[in-house]
C-alpha cells in the first residue's frame, strides 16, 4: 500500500511539470500558427492590391491607347491581342 502511494506521488510530481511544459509548447505552437496566418494574410492583401492596380492600369492606359491611336479597322482585334497577350 505504501509503495503504491509513493508511486502515485512520484507520478504526480513528474506529470505536473510535463503538463505545464506541454501547455507552454502548445502556446508557442499557437503563437507561431497565428504569426504564420498573419503573414499569409499580409501577402494575400498585397497580391490583391497589386492585381487591382494592374487591372486598373490596363483599363486606364492600354484600352484608350489602342482605341484612339490605331486605325478604326484594327482597333478591336488589336485591343484583344494587346490585352490577352
Amino acid at each position: 500500500m505504501v509503495f503504491q502511494l509513493l508511486e502515485f506521488i512520484g507520478d504526480l510530481i513528474f506529470q505536473r511539470p510535463s503538463k505545464a511544459l506541454k501547455r507552454l509548447g502548445d502556446l508557442v505552437d499557437a503563437t507561431a500558427d497565428c504569426a504564420g496566418l498573419f503573414c499569409q494574410l499580409t501577402l494575400l492583401s498585397a497580391k490583391i492590391i497589386f492585381d487591382v492596380l494592374k487591372a486598373l492600369g490596363i483599363v486606364a492606359f492600354w484600352v484608350p491607347t489602342c482605341l484612339f491611336a490605331k486605325p478604326r479597322g484594327l482597333q478591336i482585334v488589336q485591343c484583344g491581342n494587346d490585352i490577352f497577350t
